[in-house]
């Protein structure tokens, strides 16, 4: 209770402790609101309300041990016995979800958990975001599909301002890798775009990525070779070969056998094995991953290098020489080293946080209740997980 005016007004809801910072010590006249603290006056605004209770005859003066929180009553120096009502403390006017809707909410990760941090990216990045996940549990790849889910999104968007592509996926086919460069670029008011990874872009995710302006990587995120790779099953195993490794081992095994002079029998045992057809077929596969790399980093970040010279750059890209297996990462220093345009994120920035945050809440997301999601903060489009599958929905 506080004194304005010659009457008694009571502060309700406010947290007990904010109470104790108002009362009067009995040696001192009683606080008038205008004398408050501006910290409290603060508060006041922010979580209470005053209410006129009643008005006191004589003298304002109270005394700290006479008042009680919380109800009971209050004895001033002078007039009569005034009761303090007690009020619950409300945080909100609107009831609070139920908590099992709320842990629902978390448990499905659903797009409203994660709308607050597509308005706090673009805050920060100054342009619209969007991002792409696929899933790296469930067989999905990055299909021509994609594509068009990606325009669905895009085409809601204001990108006048150019465009914010997160993405994170184990990667997919090389033509759906370039059809989306293309729609990125197209959509985007800039002409081009900017490539995210908090996570990993393998294969033909990194094919996304070099058709971007720049890249943003954080020292755990991981770029991969975009050699295309094959599944085979032989009897009870099942076998994902690199079509380089196949080519390469055929053309090894063919040119020893045309130096031997010895017996043949050998080598064409084992030039049986192979499918001079099939081994064309790599020999093309290879070439136009490799056409759609370079052809995507000379009209954006090695723009103006000859197609010499972007080869030679990416060759750790392009086959597993250097780094011996398909599956291995290639960090933020490394590709720089291969002169792609890298902005490093700092940990711990306020940047990163926000964007650890979406990237685990997606993450979590294609892990267990879909197997892709192409969203911004306004619009989400996903695929279903193989063991419930459901057509491309909206959320």
């Amino acid at each position: 209770m506080v004194c304005l005016n010659g009457q008694a007004v009571t502060v309700t809801s406010l947290h007990p402790r904010l109470c104790q910072r108002l009362l009067v010590s009995p040696r001192k006249s009683v606080t008038t609101l205008p004398q408050l603290h501006l910290g409290v006056l603060g508060d006041l605004r922010a979580v209470g309300r005053v209410r006129r209770s009643c008005r006191l005859e004589g003298a304002p003066r109270l005394h700290a041990r006479q008042q009680r929180l919380g109800g009971g009553r209050s004895r001033p120096a002078s007039g009569r016995l005034v009761r303090i009502p007690h009020v619950p403390i409300r945080r909100s006017n609107q009831p609070p979800e139920p908590v099992f809707s709320r842990v629902l909410v978390e448990l499905n990760q659903d797009h409203d958990t994660r709308k607050h941090l597509y308005v706090e990216l673009e805050r920060l990045f100054g342009r619209p975001v969007v991002s792409f996940f696929t899933s790296f549990r469930f067989p999905v790849m990055i299909e021509d599909n994609d594509a068009d889910m990606l325009q669905g999104v895009l085409q809601k968007l204001d990108l006048m301002r150019g465009l914010v592509l997160i993405i994170n996926s184990p990667g997919g086919y090389g033509l759906a890798a370039e059809r989306i460069i293309n729609v990125c670029k197209s959509y985007s008011g800039t002409g081009e775009f900017w490539a995210v990874v908090p996570g990993k872009a393998k294969s033909a995710a990194t094919m996304v990525c070099f058709g971007a302006s720049k890249i943003f990587m954080a020292p755990a995120s991981e770029l991969g070779p975009i050699d295309p790779q094959m599944s085979r099953r032989e009897g009870k195993r099942h076998l994902r070969l690199s079509l380089y490794s196949v080519v390469a081992s055929y053309q090894k095994l063919f040119k020893e056998a045309v130096r031997s002079k010895g017996n043949l029998e050998p080598y064409l045992q084992q030039l049986g094995n192979y499918d001079a057809r099939e081994i064309e077929e790599f020999r093309t596969a290879l070439a136009l991953a490799t056409d759609i790399a370079v052809r995507s980093l000379a009209a954006g970040m090695m723009k103006g290098a000859s197609e010499k010279t972007i080869r030679k750059r990416i060759a750790m890209f392009l086959t597993p020489v250097q780094t011996k297996s398909h599956g291995r990462p290639i960090g933020m220093d490394r590709a720089g080293e291969c002169k792609l345009v890298i902005e490093k994120m700092d940990v711990r920035g306020e940047l990163w946080q926000c964007l650890y945050e979406l990237y685990v809440r997606t993450s979590h997301h294609v892990s267990n209740r879909v197997s892709k999601c192409i969203e911004s903060g306004a619009h989400s489009f996903a695929v279903g997980a193989p063991d419930h599958q459901h057509d491309e929905d909206e959320e």
